[in-house]
């Protein structure tokens, strides 16, 4: 098999066959007879070739000619020439590659040039960086062929349309890296594209931008003017009137901009989340207005101020005007906010003319962005400084807004910011200073105990503090505080009882900060009577709750005095305004924990009846699951879901109301929840609550739901192998059936111990207890219970090793789940067939039930389950050679990771897809996938999974005789003790090439391989 031939016909012509470089050519002709063969797929008549590369020869002496070049030709290539006797072409099936044809290929991907548009992420942009990476010059650059005039002639029409095509992809690049504030990426991007046609105004536009955005203004400028000079020398035309305008608009901008932010004494501690989305917020151009809410305490100021100056340290040149921080605590009234604005940034007003026509004029034509700090108490109803807002975002087009209030502004162009509290540790949890409340505790205690530090002794209490309050700024510098006078155990166990406790001691404390009460207390005073009956009784909701829910528990059978249509929706709006309730983007409602003790405070002050609410939810919940179905179906675990926190809290209502039957109606509902959901200890430690309740009593008819709650807690323990839990209470549960002569709950009962019995390893007893329970079922035609033991069966057989049994009882059970119309347990039986399958050895039937499975994963919204298996069944599919069905499954396990924002599972994929484009020689694809995955992989630091992809990255390096890179790679991954078995294998047939190839292996191990990748895209 003759070597792999590279044609590289982009700026100076290289031709290479293997690792030889070919070269002597007998005549520029014969040169140029092969390039053009390359370049063209189909075979071309010798005459017209002759004629091509001849054209002031004879007929017959251009074919004389043409069969001379040939000759020489084939002594080198012959292997790449299809030659016949009236025509020569190029051997398509040869392995070679032509600059030319990827370059092409890649762009018309994206609809370049007649249909392109802007890359739509990063993905996209690489994608068409790579593409254009290849353009390293015209085409057939300084390639001439004196007496060919065809020749020449289609030289000069191919170069013109390869080159339209670099320039609209240089141009879609540019803007897009423009916009996305890559200034530094659009400059190098938009030198290329000014190369390749020097009048092109717009590339010269595009180019001043990104210069001055990069604080080179004087590059800037120097930009325009040579374009000037340049269509002044040769085309005797001026500028156009846009490129005029922009050089004067540059000329009058003052670099750096001017940042006018307040300094805190304190550090800033935590949001990184949060100030990176106002990065991307403030750098997208159809941003206006950024309304930071919240209550008050949770930090909008410290976010505003930190997010801003991380802005524009990271984007000095983003506001070319400058960013100025305007404090509105003190102002009284709209008016003065046109003086407090000038005096943020400097204006002096003169004339007669109004002071906001006067700041509103100085604003118009400059880039500036305004915080604007504490602006609530103003937003009065005569609505005059929610008019000047509107105002200034209508005439001053390129400034931006960003407001903190307790209360959204409701103006059409406003993005609400949320924000909600410092990030504190788990209950389980209490590792300290890299959670940001903790941190924020620890340095206001330092201030009151020099000597305090976070320990073994104090940081249980000091993540207690910090999750008592949710994180919030203000009530953590408020119990801090108190470190002089109690210990942090001490403090913990007063907010719990005794929201007062907080009240600052620090008389210098602002008066709207005294303490969390005079907040609360601010917010209440703000409602009508209505408003504070509602947001009391709203205290009766855990973890949020809906508008329906509202209705059905909190305004029927209302003596308030409420109108009758739509007034839920109204007043949970009013609340919402006022931060007193959060909005989430799926309708649903919630309320800040300390608030919702405040409101439970005034709930039990007030002549409402506490026990009438609370028996309303109770009612609301229960009927909502009866009504609801199994429990287990996609739609409905995702009703269930976000309502769980009020479904324990009716569940243990109704058990302290003895509600013994509704209990019973929902259990098996619940159960099914937990399971499908894989929640099994949420599931375990609500039935303990239940069962603790109902067996304080002792009374026999409890033994029913007893007995129920028994028997599913023990199948949710054995999930979780916690046998000996399980064990003890399906013996409880058998003692109590005897009393009761329930086939249906025995059934249920002696699956839980075949179960305990099979993972304890007695498979003859599990397999006896699951025939038992299946005859019970069998004859009470109970098709769950059927479908149950027969899939536990054949689990059973398997391990025993009788695969013809195994397989008759996984079918039978597949059979009775598809009568049931039970989608998920039939694709529970069709994995067991897989692993089955698997283990006799037939991988193609294998692999089929999986991908089955997973269809079945997917339509159940089973996603997790889906993109993994989808994931192995693509990696499978391409080591067995099916690359179409290998890219076809990884690219669905890409978008369901996505989908589940699983960053690592994202990275798995693309990698994969990687592989596949290395195996099929899509080396450009490969390549693009490759470094998407890298750069994930770097950001959430798994240095396993860059080890894997960059193992991949030295084959791929290989394959384009990137030699000393292809060293430096695998020297890297061999070096590393992080590298997994099966990378290392991978790469270290390279590791004896290149011994062979150079007599040496480079074993130094490069520190920061990624970035030597990154460099060579």
């Amino acid at each position: 098999m003759p070597p792999k031939l590279r044609l590289t016909l982009f700026g100076d012509v290289a031709i290479q066959k293997g690792k030889k470089k070919v070269e002597g050519f007998s005549s520029r002709a014969s040169e140029a007879l092969f390039l053009y063969l390359a370049c063209n797929p189909r075979p071309i008549a010798r005459e017209t070739l002759a004629e091509l590369l001849w054209a002031d020869r004879t007929s017959t002496q251009g074919l004389t000619n043409l069969r001379t070049s040939l000759t020489s030709l084939r002594k080198e290539l012959d292997a790449y020439l299809v030659v016949t006797r009236d025509s020569l072409a190029f051997n398509n099936d040869a392995d070679a590659e032509l600059d030319v044809d990827e370059f092409e290929t890649q762009l018309k991907k994206l609809g370049l040039p007649d249909q392109a548009h802007m890359p739509q992420n990063d993905e996209d942009a690489l994608a068409l960086q790579t593409a254009l990476d290849l353009y390293r010059g015209d085409f057939l650059e300084g390639f001439h062929l004196r007496d060919g005039q065809g020749f020449e002639e289609w030289v000069v029409l191919q170069r013109e349309r390869l080159k339209r095509f670099a320039r609209e992809g240089f141009r879609l690049l540019t803007h897009f890296q423009l916009g996305q504030a890559k200034y530094t990426e659009a400059s190098l991007s938009a030198t290329r594209w000014q190369k390749l046609d020097l009048y092109d105004e717009e590339a010269c536009r595009a180019q001043m931008w990104a210069l001055m955005r990069t604080g080179q203004k004087n590059a800037a400028l120097t930009c325009y003017q040579n374009l000037k000079q340049k269509l002044k020398q040769d085309l005797d035309v001026p500028p156009s009137s846009a490129t005029i305008d922009l050089f004067q608009r540059l000329q009058q901008i003052d670099f750096p901009p001017t940042i006018n932010l307040p300094y805190f004494s304190s550090s800033f501690l935590g949001r990184k989340n949060e100030i990176e989305k106002l990065e991307n917020l403030f750098i997208n151009s159809q941003t206006r207005l950024v309304t930071l809410v919240g209550t008050g305490g949770i930090g909008k100021t410290r976010l505003a101020v930190a997010s801003t100056r991380f802005l524009t340290e990271r984007k000095p040149a983003q506001f070319l005007h400058g960013v100025y921080f305007v404090s509105l605590s003190v102002v009284n009234s709209a008016q003065e906010i046109p003086l407090r604005v000038a005096e943020a940034i400097g204006f002096v007003f003169q004339g007669t003319d109004p002071l906001q026509k006067q700041i509103l004029n100085f604003l118009k034509d400059r880039e500036v962005l305004l915080v604007l700090d504490n602006f609530e108490h103003l937003m009065n109803e005569s609505g005059t400084a929610i008019a000047f807002i509107v105002e200034m975002l209508r005439e001053a087009s390129n400034i931006k807004l960003l407001i903190t209030s307790r209360e959204r502004l409701n103006l059409f162009n406003e993005i609400v910011f949320d924000i909600s509290g410092l990030d504190v540790p788990a209950e389980d949890e209490f590792s300290g200073q890299e959670y940001s409340a903790v941190a924020l505790f620890s340095q206001n205690a330092q201030r009151i105990q020099q000597n305090f530090s976070l320990d073994d002794s104090n940081k249980k209490s000091v993540a207690q503090i910090c999750r008592l309050v949710n994180g919030v700024p203000l009530a953590i510098e408020l119990a801090s505080a108190w470190m002089r006078n109690y210990s942090c155990e001490q403090i913990a166990e007063q907010i719990k009882t005794d929201l007062d406790f907080l009240a600052s001691p620090y008389p210098d404390m602002s008066a709207g900060h005294k303490s969390l009460r005079a907040v609360f207390e601010r917010s209440w005073s703000l409602l009508t009577v209505d408003e504070q009956i509602t947001f009391a009784q709203l205290s009766i909701f855990r973890g949020g709750f809906t508008l329906e829910a509202v209705e059905a528990v909190i305004l029927q059978n209302s003596s308030n005095n409420y109108p009758q249509e739509g007034s839920a929706e109204i007043l949970l709006s009013t609340l919402v305004d006022k931060s007193l309730l959060q909005k989430h983007i799926d309708g649903r409602y919630d309320i800040h924990p300390l608030l919702l003790q405040y409101a439970s405070e005034k709930l039990s002050a007030s002549s409402t009846d506490l026990e009438t609410v609370s028996a309303r939810h109770t009612s609301h919940y229960l009927t909502f699951l009866t009504q609801l179905g199994d429990g287990e179906s996609p739609e409905q675990r995702n009703a269930i879901r976000p309502e769980r926190d009020n479904i324990d809290r009716a569940w243990i209502h109704a058990a302290e109301k003895n509600m013994l039957h509704e209990l019973e109606q929902t259990t098996g509902i619940l159960h099914s929840f937990y399971s499908a959901q894989s929640w099994f200890q949420e599931g375990i430690d609500l039935f303990e609550q239940v069962l603790e309740i109902t067996n304080k009593r002792e009374q026999a008819e409890a033994n029913g739901l007893t007995v129920e709650l028994l028997s599913r807690k023990a199948r949710m323990h054995t999930q979780i192998g916690q046998l000996e839990k399980a064990g003890a209470d399906l013996t409880q549960a058998s003692t109590l059936l005897d009393s009761l002569n329930d086939s249906s709950r025995l059934s249920r009962v002696l699956d839980s111990l075949a179960i305990t019995s099979y993972y304890a390893g007695d498979y003859v007893r599990a397999m006896n207890l699951a025939q038992e329970s299946l005859q019970i079922s069998e004859s009470e035609q109970n098709l769950d219970g059927m479908a149950f033991s027969l899939n536990f069966l054949g689990s059973c057989a398997k391990v025993k090793g009788d695969y013809e049994q195994c397989r008759n009882y996984f079918q039978r059970a597949f059979e009775t789940y598809q009568t049931m119309k039970d989608e998920i347990g039939a694709a529970m039986v069709l994995n067991n067939l897989g692993n089955l399958l698997q283990a006799q050895g037939n991988y193609s039937e294998a692999q089929t039930y999986y991908i089955q499975s997973s269809e079945i994963f997917k339509t159940q919204d089973h996603v997790h389950g889906a993109a993994t298996t989808l994931g192995n069944a693509g990696k499978l599919a391409g080591r067995q050679g099916d690359y179409e069905l290998a890219e076809k499954l990884l690219t669905e396990s890409l978008v369901l990771k996505r989908k589940i924002n699983d960053q690592r599972g994202e990275a798995v994929a693309l990698a994969g897809l990687g592989d596949v484009g290395l195996l099929v020689k899509d080396y450009s694809e490969a390549k693009i996938k490759f470094l998407s995955a890298l750069k994930i992989a770097q950001q959430i630091g798994d240095a396993q999974l860059m080890l894997d992809i960059l193992s991949a990255l030295a084959l791929l390096a290989d394959e384009q005789n990137q030699n000393e890179l292809c060293q430096h790679l695998f020297a890297y991954v061999l070096n590393h003790n992080g590298t997994q078995e099966e990378s290392r294998q991978r790469v270290a047939k390279l590791k004896d090439k290149y011994s062979q190839e150079n007599g040496k292996w480079n074993q130094e191990a490069v520190e920061d391989v990624a970035i030597i990748v990154l460099k060579e895209k």
